[in-house]
């Protein structure tokens, strides 16, 4: 990040372009995201970089994913730690739906699980349309070694129905599915509704046992519509499969 806005002891709540946020200042504060489906369509910012300390289980309740807007102001969550899927997806979120948002954000940590999908910021986006995934960095070991439908990506598992991933570096880390795609920003990239990536710039190094790509482990059009627009994107990450 060029640089991180540090919110100190403010208060709770904050007013940014007449929208209301909640300030997260900790883990405490990141857990009671998952209290309720309500508190996953809120709006957060991070006040400070947050240590995840102890193992982490990703933000989202069940099938139910993340679906408001995360605004880390240049801060990160560092010391991920996941080995326990949530309903089968792994991340810093599980899922992440309509029309939700993550800007200025960074994760750094492990996901290294034994089935499901997994990324190093979000395991899939499912089946929501009109996501953002903005100014983001990962630096993120991701693996898995579920059987059956277990993609793994430096960012994203799954991205799908017009997810957007812009301005995104993921770090030099290993990205590895011993089952299906891997990729070293999204190991499944599906082309529903114009899903699109640009400014995209990864070093990570994948394996994937079907499909494996520095960038994407597998790009799959399940719609005569769609699409899947890249420009600007970059990989120097080694690559297997």
């Amino acid at each position: 990040f060029i640089g991180k806005l540090n919110l100190g002891a403010l208060a709770n709540s904050a007013v940014i372009n007449g929208n209301n946020y909640i300030i997260i200042k900790d883990r405490d504060g990141l857990l009671t995201i998952s209290n309720n489906t309500a508190s996953l369509a809120n709006r957060y910012i991070l006040a400070n970089d947050i240590d995840l300390g102890a193992s982490w289980t990703p933000i989202g309740i069940g099938v139910t994913g993340f679906s408001g807007s995360f605004e880390g102001l240049g801060h990160l969550a560092k010391n991920l730690n996941v080995t326990t899927p949530l309903s089968g997806f792994s991340g810093f979120f599980n899922a992440i739906t309509n029309s939700a948002s993550i800007s200025n954000l960074g994760v750094v940590g492990d996901v290294s699980v034994s089935s499901g999908t997994a990324g190093g910021l979000v395991g899939t986006t499912g089946s929501a349309v009109d996501i953002l995934l903005r100014n983001v960095y990962s630096k993120v070991n991701v693996s898995t070694a579920g059987t059956g439908s277990s993609n793994a990506g430096g960012l994203l598992g799954n991205a799908t129905n017009g997810t957007l991933i812009t301005n995104a570096i993921i770090v030099g880390q290993t990205v590895k599915s011993s089952s299906s795609s891997a990729g070293g920003v999204v190991g499944s990239f599906s082309a529903i509704s114009g899903t699109r990536a640009k400014n995209v710039f990864s070093t990570a190094n994948v394996e994937g046992a079907i499909n494996a790509g520095g960038l994407f482990g597998a790009i799959v059009n399940n719609s005569t519509s769609g699409s899947v627009n890249i420009s600007n994107v970059y990989a120097t990450g080694n690559v297997i499969g």
